[in-house]
């Protein structure tokens, strides 16, 4: 578990500064709304946290999704290995989500090298920012 926590917060960390990624939601990260409630309740932190990427259609969404490929496409967060799940609440209703809606995605890092995962995700992102529909003011916002 100290690994999870670890690694977990080493990729959160590191995403915040990525371009793409407007929020990671995270107890573990000071910035976290729910730090203080975290820090009073808890000794250690898991592996699963959420991000939100900058708006994106719903075609580039799942292209970000695909690009992942040390992180599995799954449910179960209680297991060792790395996996991603579109969090995409808008799916519950019948109504379409609008095109400049934030993207959620749940990661669970697992036990791969941190860097390693980083490195999947900073591809993934890139693919992002190469995609003419996505809304490119949003994902260049933090390289500047």
């Amino acid at each position: 578990m100290e690994r999870h926590q670890r690694s977990a917060l080493t990729v959160a960390q590191w995403l915040r500064s990525q371009p793409g990624v407007q929020r990671v939601l995270f107890p573990a990260l000071d910035a976290d709304p729910g730090y203080e409630l975290w820090r009073s309740q808890f000794s250690g932190a898991a592996g699963p946290f959420t991000i939100e990427l900058a708006p994106c259609g719903e075609d580039v969404f799942t292209r970000f999704i695909d690009h992942l490929s040390l992180f599995g496409l799954g449910t179960s967060w209680g297991g060792f290995e790395s996996l991603v799940m579109p969090a995409v609440p808008h799916h519950l209703r019948a109504l379409a989500a609008p095109a400049d809606a934030p993207r959620l995605v749940r990661l669970h890092i697992g036990l791969e090298s941190p860097r390693d995962l980083c490195d999947d995700l900073s591809a993934a992102l890139s693919a992002l920012r190469r995609d003419p529909d996505t809304t490119a003011g949003a994902l260049r916002q933090k390289s500047t």
